[in-house]
């Protein structure tokens, strides 16, 4: 039967190495849910792109109408020549900027999945970094159950170590086993 002192420090090693898991999902879930929210926000500025382009394309067919309507009402022909050359800048400029409209949602949308990237990385390496906290932990107190074990005789030179530093022992195995570390 262990002593009180081993079991209280059993005890303080479980605690903490619960700590570290619960810390370690806290933060691993903070990061999924930004990098969700980061989704969110990429699938939005797509659509906003969208409704961008779509404007420009109808604000520039209202400017190109409304070149060619002056142009009618003038009487000056725009197969040729000035008028021509006008309309041509016109449409020339309108898929620029379409193109500007997009090029920058492009890279907006990018930056977005590029940090929901990193985001969703956090997360995993918080897990990791859980576990091995955890074994740390287990390992510490297993440590500290072994300077404080009572080591009784039995026949000949045998020493046996406490049930409670086998316990801890026992639980760091586990742990160890559950995290993937050797």
């Amino acid at each position: 039967m262990a002593d009180p002192i081993s079991w209280v420090m059993i005890a303080g090693t479980g605690v903490a190495a619960a700590g570290a898991l619960a810390q370690g999902e806290a933060q691993a879930s903070a990061a999924r849910y930004n990098a969700t929210l980061l989704d969110r926000q990429t699938i939005a500025t797509n659509a906003q792109v969208a409704n961008q382009v779509a404007r420009q394309k109808q604000e520039a067919a209202m400017v190109q109408g409304s070149l060619l309507a002056g142009y009618g009402a003038s009487g000056v022909s725009t197969d040729e020549g000035s008028p021509m050359d006008v309309l041509r800048m016109s449409i020339a400029n309108a898929t620029l900027d379409e193109h500007l409209i997009r090029y920058r949602g492009e890279l907006q949308a990018m930056g977005y999945g590029e940090s929901a990237t990193l985001d969703r990385q956090r997360a995993k390496t918080a897990e990791s970094q859980a576990g091995f906290s955890a074994a740390s932990s287990l390992s510490v107190g297993a440590g500290s159950s072994n300077k404080n074990r009572t080591i009784s005789k039995s026949k000949g030179d045998d020493l046996k170590p406490s049930s409670a530093y086998q316990d801890a022992v026992d639980a760091q195995d586990r742990a160890r086993k559950q995290y993937g570390i050797k």
